[in-house]
């Protein structure tokens, strides 16, 4: 991905400036003001619930992310009646779809914002997973969700999503002027799911009339991407064994949504190489390049790559700026940033991987609880490994007594789901884990969206120099360990408060309660599908409470 982004992004930047019609800006009004209907929604639910007597792929694809949710549902805080508040399902899903498909659900990450008026019979696309989930909620009275209820949210996010896909298939046989009752050979449905991966990376604008030549010059990983294709095709055909038999709608159909649960994994190799090449730029061991190696193979005219603006790097939350006058890139918020992000549909977008989250999941295992002591953090972590560090090893003195700090700040124990200890992981492992911004201060955008409002997103050869020729006067040298923890802000925002003993968010619940809240459930679900509507106010939670930094204090 990291020459496929590249390439796409310069296309776009080329595009604006000369004043050709912009690709990307097309791209976006095609997906972004999409209407999703609220009773179309109303009727997915109930068919999720229906589905857990009935069809079989369902009932598995909400098992499959109960088992999946399970650890980080026990570890995470729970509400008063020990369910998961809002806040915290939207952080649950969130994760877990870039777990299990790199995808990132518009309205369920910490940079999504909520539908303005939730009473409204349409609502647009991106607030479909927020408009959900309040839904679910309200039906539930507004206690919040177990795990089986967080599963079966998940999966309607899904099941929406695997129908957008649907639509997006129909598309392709109409430009490919097949008939969908038509039974099509192998070639024939490679050809078509080439078709269909077109709409699915540039749009349907654009796609529908691009070439396959053109589309080799403006993603240079088109040929790999055909053949990603073409085996999720041919493996689906054998997996049901209607290879000789032909490929009728329904089995293309369960390939496009098979490369659409694959492709974020798919994809993230070009990521690796992108965090790779941004590395050999010199990070000195922490986990940044300084601005003026990032734009050095620009400036030597050696790639299109790393050539975005400062305040596009700013706004993104890729830019350290703890030394003012010599800014580095931060490798993780980099490579994770929106800028990197191959695909955009009108529920996801498809970007780099987060692989903090590999690491944050054996913590959640380890513990199965929201909080730790210090010792046991610092003891479990020593001995785990990323892409770039091996494990066992010893951890930094200043790195374990910034831990006991955050301990000592929420009465002995760490969070294991707030802002100080994912800034702390940071520094446990600076090229894997992101430097968590403090709410309010980044403003990450798509490359188009940014360049709609500002007008461009490139630096110009003019600043690349500026900073070169502060880097060259520096002359920096390797960090000693406490310089690596100088960025570092204090400010604590938790995913949910802590104000219930840890006995009662454990979990555990009597038989009795535990019946009456599945009656309620189903009950409740059932009515969705016949009922109308009832939301009031606004979606307003974001994905972290700010807190004063004293435990369970939310401000």
């Amino acid at each position: 991905m990291a020459k496929s982004v590249a390439f796409l992004t310069a296309v776009g930047f080329s595009l604006f400036h000369v004043g050709v019609g912009s690709a990307f800006l097309r791209i976006k009004t095609n997906t972004v003001s999409e209407q999703v209907n609220s009773d179309n929604i109303e009727r997915t639910l109930l068919e999720e619930i229906e589905g857990q007597v009935g069809d079989a792929s369902i009932r598995g694809r909400m098992a499959r992310i109960e088992s999946a949710l399970r650890p980080m549902f026990l570890s995470l805080p729970k509400n008063e009646h020990g369910n998961l508040a809002h806040s915290t399902v939207r952080y649950a899903l969130h994760r877990i779809f870039v777990q299990r498909h790199g995808w990132f659900v518009k309205g369920l990450d910490n940079a999504g914002q909520s539908w303005n008026e939730s009473s409204h019979a349409n609502i647009m696309k991106d607030q479909a997973a927020d408009f959900v989930q309040s839904v679910f909620e309200h039906r539930l009275g507004d206690k919040g969700l177990g795990l089986h209820e967080t599963a079966v949210l998940g999966a309607t996010l899904e099941h929406l999503i695997h129908d957008e896909s649907v639509d997006r298939l129909q598309k392709a046989y109409e430009v490919k002027s097949f008939n969908v009752s038509e039974t099509l050979t192998f070639e024939q449905a490679s050809d078509l799911t080439y078709t269909y991966m077109k709409l699915f990376i540039l749009g349907e604008e654009i796609g529908r009339s691009t070439s396959d030549s053109r589309m080799n010059q403006i993603y240079p990983g088109w040929q790999d991407t055909k053949n990603f294709a073409k085996d999720i095709l041919k493996d689906t055909g054998n997996e049901h064994k209607r290879l000789k038999d032909g490929y009728d709608l329904s089995l293309v159909t369960k390939a496009v949504e098979e490369i659409g649960e694959q492709f974020g994994r798919f994809q993230d190799g070009e990521c690796k190489t992108l965090k790779t090449d941004l590395i050999k730029l010199g990070d000195r061991g922490i986990g940044r390049v300084p601005l003026s190696e990032f734009y050095r193979p620009a400036l030597e005219g050696k790639s299109w790559q790393f050539m975005e603006s400062v305040d596009y790097l700013r706004s993104l939350g890729s830019l350290d700026e703890t030394d003012p006058s010599l800014p580095s890139v931060i490798v993780p918020n980099y490579v994770g940033s929106q800028s990197n992000c191959v695909v955009s549909t009108s529920y996801y977008a498809v970007c780099c991987m987060d692989e903090c989250e590999g690491l944050t999941g054996q913590l959640e295992k380890e513990f199965e609880r929201p909080d730790a002591a210090p010792k046991d953090i610092a003891s479990f972590v020593a001995g785990l490994s990323s892409s770039t560090i091996t494990g066992p090893r010893e951890l930094s003195a200043p790195l374990v007594r910034k831990l006991e700090d955050i301990a000592d700040g929420h009465h002995g124990t760490v969070p294991l789901h707030g802002r100080l200890f994912a800034q702390w992981m940071h520094h446990a492992f600076p090229r894997e884990c992101p430097f968590p911004h403090v709410a309010g201060s980044t403003n990450p955008q798509a490359a188009s969206d940014w360049i709609e409002e500002v007008g461009t997103a490139r630096a110009s050869k003019v600043e690349m120099e500026k900073f070169a020729a502060s880097f060259a006067a520096a002359g920096l040298s390797s960090p000693h360990e406490e310089e690596e923890l100088t960025h570092w802000t204090h400010e604590e925002e938790l995913v949910a408060p802590r104000s219930v003993p840890f006995a009662a968010r454990s979990g555990s619940a009597s038989s009795l309660s535990g019946l009456l809240r599945n009656v309620m459930f189903l009950a409740a679900l059932v009515a969705v599908g016949v009922g109308a509507v009832s939301t009031t106010g606004k979606a307003s939670s974001s994905l972290y409470g700010g807190c004063d930094g004293k435990a369970g204090k939310m401000v």
